[in-house]
C-alpha cells in the first residue's frame, strides 16, 4: 500500500485495567522494547511514552493538528481523572447490601473506597518519511478484564495495517514466583480498525498478568513489540469460610489469626478468612511467629476473652490501613484500598461468627 504524503503514523498503545489484578519480583517495570526487523528505505521510528511527550513538539504539534489532543492529556491525569475520563468505578462489594456497607465502614471506621486504574499506559509510535516529517498512524489498544485481554485497533489515517500477529501470553503466580502457563495467537492480514484478537481466558490463580510479541508488517516494514512484565495484571482475591477457599497460589488469611481463635475455643477452620498475595499476607502482624505477632495475637485472645469483638474487629481493620502494599512497586496506597470489597465481607462474616452483627 503507497504511503500517501504528509499521513502520519503514531501507535498508541492504551491500557486500562479495572481489575484489582503483581510485577517481577524486582519490581522494575520495563518500557516495551521495540525491534527492527526491517524498514523500508527513507523511513525511521520511535516509540514515545505519552508522558514524555512535551520532549517531542512536532509529534505533539502533529497529533494537535489531527484533531485528536485529548489523547495528549491521558499521561498526565490523576488517578481519580482517569478513572473520571474512562468511566472507571470502584470495585463493587458483592453480598452485601449498600446499607450493610455503610454500617460496616462506619463501625469499624473503615475509609471511603476509591476507583483505581490498575493499569494504564500510553505509548506513541512515530514513523517519520526521509524528510523527517510523521508520515502514517494507528491506535493499538490492549484492555485487561476479568474475562481475559482484547487487543484492538483503530485506524486514525486512511491506510489499513498489511498484516499484525503476535502471542499473547499469560503468567501465573504461586506464592512468590511468576510462571509462564499460557499463550494464544493470532494473526490478521490487511486490518482496518475493530478487535484483533479478544483472549478469553478464566483467572485460575490469586494473580495473573499477561505479556505479549507483536509484529507489525506495513509497506516492506516490519517491527516486533516485546513486554514480559506485569503491566497487564489481575488479581482473583476471596473471602469466605477459610476451610471452603482454596489459597490459588496465595495464601489465606484469618482475619483473627488461628492461634488467637484455638486458643479461645473457636474452630479456625470455619472462621472468617479471605485469600491474599503471599507478599501482602506476610506483612499482616498476626501472620507467623515472630515476636512482634505473638504480642498480637495475644492482645487478640485477650478481646476475644472478653467478647470485645467490635474493639477486635475494629484493630484488624485498622492493620490493613496501616500497612502498604506487598508488591513492588506498589499499586495501592495501602491493604485497606487492595482488599477492600473483601474485607468489607469478610468483616461481616466475622460479625455474624461471633454473634456480633
Amino acid at each position: 500500500m503507497k504511503k500517501r504524503f504528509l499521513l502520519f503514523l503514531v501507535l498508541l498503545l492504551t491500557l486500562v485495567t479495572i481489575v484489582p489484578t503483581a510485577f517481577a519480583e524486582n519490581g522494575e517495570t520495563s518500557f516495551p522494547t521495540l525491534e527492527v526487523i526491517a524498514s523500508e528505505v527513507g523511513t525511521s521510528h520511535e516509540l514515545i511514552d505519552a508522558k514524555e511527550i512535551d520532549s517531542h513538539p512536532d509529534v505533539k504539534a502533529f497529533i494537535i493538528d489531527k484533531g485528536y489532543s485529548q489523547e495528549l492529556q491521558n499521561g498526565n491525569l490523576s488517578n481519580i481523572e482517569l478513572a473520571a475520563r474512562f468511566n472507571i468505578q470502584a470495585r463493587a462489594v458483592e453480598g452485601l447490601s449498600a446499607d450493610r456497607v455503610n454500617e460496616l465502614v462506619q463501625k469499624y471506621n473503615l475509609d471511603e473506597r476509591q476507583p483505581v486504574v490498575m493499569n494504564y499506559e500510553q505509548h506513541f509510535f512515530v514513523e517519520r518519511d526521509s524528510q523527517n516529517l510523521v508520515s502514517n498512524v494507528w491506535s493499538l489498544n490492549y484492555i485487561t478484564s476479568d474475562a481475559g485481554i482484547t487487543v484492538s485497533l483503530i485506524n486514525v489515517g486512511t491506510d489499513s495495517i498489511d498484516s499484525i500477529a503476535g502471542t499473547l501470553k499469560k503468567y501465573e503466580i504461586s506464592k512468590a514466583t511468576w510462571s509462564q502457563t499460557l499463550t494464544s495467537s493470532f494473526n490478521k492480514t490487511s486490518v482496518n480498525s475493530g478487535i484483533v484478537h479478544n483472549w478469553i481466558t478464566p483467572k485460575n490463580k490469586v494473580s495473573d498478568y499477561f505479556g505479549y510479541n507483536i509484529t507489525l508488517k506495513e509497506d516492506g516494514s516490519m517491527y516486533q513489540y516485546n513486554l514480559a512484565d506485569r503491566k497487564y495484571q489481575r488479581y482473583n482475591f476471596q473471602c469466605g469460610i477459610y476451610k471452603n477457599m482454596e489459597p490459588l497460589g496465595g495464601e489465606r488469611h484469618h482475619i483473627v489469626s488461628k492461634k488467637a481463635l484455638t486458643d479461645a475455643g473457636y474452630n479456625a477452620d470455619t472462621a472468617a478468612a479471605l485469600r491474599m498475595i503471599f507478599r501482602d499476607h506476610e506483612k499482616t502482624p498476626n501472620w507467623g511467629n515472630s515476636a512482634a505477632s505473638k504480642v498480637y495475637q495475644a492482645e487478640e485472645l485477650r478481646l476475644l476473652k472478653a467478647k470485645k469483638f467490635t474493639e477486635l474487629l475494629t484493630m484488624e481493620a485498622a492493620s490493613f490501613r496501616s500497612l502498604p502494599d506487598g508488591e513492588v512497586p506498589a499499586r495501592f496506597s495501602n491493604l485497606e484500598q487492595k482488599y477492600y470489597p473483601e474485607l468489607l465481607v469478610t468483616l461481616d462474616i466475622a460479625d455474624r461468627y461471633f454473634g456480633n452483627n
